[in-house]
């Protein structure tokens, strides 16, 4: 459910947590599966990407003993590729910020896409060489590095959006079209996700104890996100359906069927 968290919504529907967690794994794996089938061969021209920051477990500081130096724990980042013009979540990985994972990322981010790409991200330094890497000589990349007035603090104590005060772009590889550069929808995609999934809101205390359980609730976002909900700048439609990759409306009803289809009869209990 949107904006709740797992004891939420155990309590919502009366239920106990490990059925919430038991069926949002069901729910998770459906989503990803058919999200692996149906998004390839795609036809973006204009991808950003771009990373978010949470954690799994607990924050590094805080981790103990047995879990440090785990990659799927502690401080963690959510990368993710976003078709410009359809606003349709190609695909996205939590992980570290090392180039392992990263080159992970931009691996299962070319195998969607067959044909000539421009790519836009931040100047984090490891996504050239994974581009490069991953693409070859079917990308143009180009990057952008947005400076802020700091951080803010309120007089209630509360944080405050800082200002951009300056925007550069710059060209990294092939002849991108320097005039399409952005990473604005990237970035206004994490609002959304802090918004619905709660494991990403600030200072949460909703985090995920276990990695499956974070890809999980992450993949059923991004079903909602591109399969069913109608956003306001595509006049209605769902990215999917922007980007030609489903032809219909989906709900939630058929979200549930289809995870009936996808993980079996335990999967109605």
């Amino acid at each position: 459910m949107k904006g709740s968290t797992i004891r939420q919504t155990a309590d919502l529907i009366e239920t106990n947590i490990p059925s919430v967690l038991r069926n949002m794994m069901w729910m998770g794996k459906a989503a990803l599966k058919f999200h692996d089938d149906t998004a390839r061969n795609l036809k973006c021209k204009f991808v950003e990407c771009d990373e978010c920051t949470s954690f799994i477990y607990a924050k590094d500081e805080n981790l103990p003993d047995e879990l440090k130096g785990l990659n799927q724990f502690g401080d963690l980042w959510t990368y993710a590729a976003i078709d410009t013009q359809s606003r349709f979540m190609i695909t996205w990985r939590i992980g570290k910020h090392i180039s392992s994972d990263v080159q992970r990322f931009t691996d299962d981010l070319a195998s969607r896409i067959p044909g000539h790409v421009q790519i836009h991200s931040d100047q984090l330094g490891i996504y050239r060489p994974a581009f490069e890497k991953s693409f070859g000589d079917k990308v143009a990349y180009a990057t952008t590095r947005k400076t802020m007035s700091g951080p803010k603090i309120g007089l209630d104590g509360k944080y405050l959006q800082p200002d951009l005060t300056e925007a550069r772009i710059r060209s990294e590889m092939g002849n991108p079209d320097m005039d399409k550069v952005t990473t604005n929808h990237v970035e206004r995609s994490y609002l959304t996700l802090r918004t619905w999934n709660r494991g990403y809101t600030r200072q949460t205390i909703a985090f995920s104890r276990k990695p499956e359980n974070a890809e999980a609730r992450l993949a059923i976002n991004y079903f909602y996100y591109n399969f069913i909900h109608q956003h306001a700048s595509l006049d209605g439609i769902t990215p999917a359906m922007a980007l030609g990759v489903t032809d219909k409306l989906w709900s939630v009803r058929d979200f549930v069927q289809l995870v009936s289809k996808i993980s079996g009869p335990h999967a109605r209990q």
